[in-house]
């Protein structure tokens, strides 16, 4: 700003008085526009390479998530099968083979269905939050700028 006033001072002295002339001042004017603008266009794009890099992590991140849970569960699934025959062999004797089979099915269904209300909360959260709030907020000031323009 004070860069400003002191082109309005100096190209005030070149001109017929004191007072600078409305084409300067006006020059003035659209060059603290411009470099508003600019600065604007600037913070832009610096959220959006921000963005950028934070969906890059986000997508690194949900492909290692994704690639460990299919490898756990290939092996969990194949030690599990084994583990589920081999508790239907050993409860045989005891019970009838109907009833090993249903007691191992149950044990099944509910172990399944823990294990689903538990990874339900493991998920990663939302991209970006921060960034895209920012993104909006200056999408929203950048519409009031223009509509407070064109009513002018």
């Amino acid at each position: 700003m004070s860069s400003d006033s002191e082109e309005l001072r100096s190209s005030g002295q070149q001109g017929s008085g004191d007072r600078p002339t409305l084409r300067q001042q006006g020059g003035v004017v659209v060059g603290g526009l411009r470099d508003a603008a600019l600065h604007f266009v600037r913070h832009v794009e610096s959220l959006c390479e921000l963005f950028l890099l934070e969906t890059q992590d986000y997508a690194r991140r949900q492909r290692n998530y994704a690639l460990g849970q299919a490898l756990g569960l290939g092996f969990v699934g194949c030690a599990y099968l084994f583990l589920c025959v081999l508790a239907i062999v050993l409860l045989a004797p005891l019970l009838t083979e109907v009833w090993a089979v249903a007691a191992v099915v149950l044990f099944n269904l509910l172990a399944g269905l823990i294990t689903l209300l538990v990874a339900g909360h493991s998920r990663p959260g939302k991209l970006a939050p921060d960034t895209v709030r920012e993104i909006k907020n200056d999408i929203e000031c950048a519409k009031l700028y223009l509509n407070a323009k064109g009513k002018r």
